[in-house]
């Protein structure tokens, strides 16, 4: 792999398509929030619901119930690539276009980065901790319980921060739109303006530690 050149002297290619590999490294941590959940339909929103039910007008919930619930929580937002044995986290690729096109309308290109940029894949999250969805929370590291509010008040969330962590992933680039180094400055401009994921730009805030062609 080359390592993309940082000179503003790089001119568009005569319409060709690159793959660069693209490795970013979390400032602060990051949320992981599935919008499954807003699925009246999902089996994990449908199971919250059910456990909600249990519960008496004007009760609060037993030890028990409060424990699946905020376990079906916690399970049903999170993005997990196997999802036979609920393991291995991944961001979509959709969320990291959305990232890479949130860095660019900062310099107004988000056109640009809509049609000249294309994640191949997902690819899993990095971070040292355990893989599969009960591992993670029973990890007391990764458990983050939140207030949220609604038209019924305030409530509790129940998901998954990863406190340190990085990730790598392919951008497929049509150089008719733009060059390497722009998409190097949309993703600067996205991990310090924009964030990665839920409750950004507090939370899922980076820096790109590389971006390289594959050759």
């Amino acid at each position: 792999m080359a390592t993309v050149c940082e000179s503003e002297e790089s001119v568009l290619t005569d319409g060709r398509i690159v793959t660069l590999r693209c490795r970013i490294v979390g400032v602060v941590p990051a949320i992981m929030s599935n919008g499954q959940m807003a699925d009246s339909t999902n089996y994990w929103a449908q199971l919250t619901a059910e456990i909600r039910a249990e519960k008496k007008r004007g009760k609060s919930f037993t030890q028990e119930q409060a424990e699946r619930y905020n376990k079906a929580l916690f399970t049903g937002q999170l993005y997990l690539k196997d999802t036979k044995n609920m393991a291995v986290p991944y961001w979509p690729a959709e969320n990291v276009e959305a990232v890479i096109r949130s860095g660019a309308k900062k310099s107004r290109a988000g056109q640009q980065a809509l049609i000249g940029v294309s994640v191949v894949d997902d690819f899993p999250l990095i971070y040292d901790g355990p893989k599969t969805a009960d591992g993670l929370w029973k990890d007391e590291r990764f458990v983050f319980y939140s207030r949220v509010g609604g038209d019924g008040g305030t409530t509790t969330n129940c998901r998954c921060r990863f406190q340190q962590w990085s990730f790598e992933f392919d951008a497929m680039l049509d150089t008719r739109m733009a060059n390497p180094e722009s998409l190097r400055k949309w993703l600067d401009d996205a991990g310090w303006q924009v964030g990665l994921s839920a409750w950004h730009p507090k939370y899922g805030r980076f820096e790109v530690e590389s971006v390289t062609e594959v050759k």
